[in-house]
């Protein structure tokens, strides 16, 4: 969290951070006073969402896709989503479902900060999904010391202004990188 918050300056105006996986809300908590947000989010288990209500702006304790949020209504979307599968709905991946679900709500120009084990780039529908959406994609792994146990990267981009078809070649290199010797996240 605090290498993320070096890569980025407070907006002139107060923006909305929202984290649909808030856990405690330590992560959304520190970015949101660090750099001017309002802190919005969801999650599932009724003892984090408490400890989270003590430090966020607003938290609602429910599974995210029972929440109704307006499209576009948040400047920055905090995604580390659970690394799993969805055991009822097909085996598919939940980094997968909650970036398709979750991106809608990001408005034009917005900051999507996505946190996910690296392999997760390398799935055609994700690679192709966020070369559509974003643009100025950076892509980090975790520094050392915490790398080592789920192989996250840090996927850094803003939502473009309208959804453009992506190149094979475009989501060829963004798959890529699901495989790639990343440089670690640097300050």
């Amino acid at each position: 969290v605090e290498l993320i918050r070096t890569y980025l300056k407070p907006p002139v105006e107060r923006g909305r951070l929202f984290d649909p996986c808030a856990g405690e809300g330590r992560a959304a908590a520190s970015l949101g006073r660090a750099l001017n947000c309002e802190t919005w989010g969801v999650e599932l288990s009724p003892e984090r969402a408490d400890l989270a209500a003590q430090v966020m702006d607003k938290i609602y304790q429910a599974p995210w896709q029972a929440c109704y949020l307006s499209d576009e209504s948040v400047t920055w979307l905090y995604l580390n989503p659970p690394y799993d599968f969805d055991r009822f709905e097909g085996q598919k991946r939940l980094e997968w479902e909650f970036l398709k679900s979750t991106s809608p709500k990001l408005m034009r120009g917005g900051l999507l900060t996505y946190l996910v084990p690296q392999k997760i780039l390398g799935m055609s529908e994700v690679a192709r999904f966020l070369a559509g959406h974003y643009e100025a994609i950076t892509v980090y792994r975790f520094p050392d010391g915490l790398f080592e146990k789920f192989k996250q990267v840090v996927l850094l981009a803003y939502k473009r202004k309208s959804y453009i078809q992506p190149s094979e070649q475009e989501i060829l290199s963004l798959q890529s990188l699901g495989s790639s010797d990343l440089e670690p996240l640097p300050a």
